[in-house]
């Protein structure tokens, strides 16, 4: 019984680190959840301030992760055509990871992965460039001028 109460203590303190405000995890505004994520936050607020694209309704809980994913499948052609090898995405507004990696000539994504371990470059925008992209509403030459998308190299 005691191995039984450590184990699900030990599961409940583990999972806080695979979840996104999608699974109702506070999600603190300063708390930066990856290098760079903040500077992308402040590019997608200006953006969206000067109208350069339009902001679309968030969505949470099951909903939001749901379109995440859809959203997610669809952007990843345009990402591999700029970062062909494997790459980490981190919508750092909902602090979503995201693995695109290739199998079998193709693209697969997974989401709810761990933070990335510095193997792969890491895609960081926010869920709203997610959005424009996918609308597109800009491209991703756009986006990554305007500072609303940055890849941060590998670190290994």
């Amino acid at each position: 019984m005691k191995h039984l109460y450590w184990c699900s203590l030990l599961l409940l303190t583990a999972l806080p680190a695979l979840a996104c405000s999608y699974d109702g995890q506070f999600n603190n505004p300063f708390n930066q959840a990856y290098n760079g994520s903040l500077r992308v936050a402040l590019a997608t607020n200006q953006a969206i301030t000067n109208q350069k694209f339009i902001a679309a309704k968030p969505l949470t809980g099951p909903a939001g992760l749901q379109r995440a994913q859809w959203l997610l499948k669809q952007v990843i052609p345009q990402l591999n055509s700029l970062f062909p090898q494997p790459i980490d995405v981190l919508l750092i507004d909902k602090k979503l990871w995201a693995q695109v990696r290739i199998e079998q000539e193709k693209p697969a994504l997974t989401l709810h992965t761990a933070s990335a371990t510095g193997e792969y470059p890491v895609v960081l925008m926010s869920e709203a460039t997610l959005i424009a992209l996918s609308k597109k509403q800009i491209t991703l030459g756009q986006a990554s001028e305007l500072g609303i998308l940055t890849l941060q190299p590998a670190s290994q």
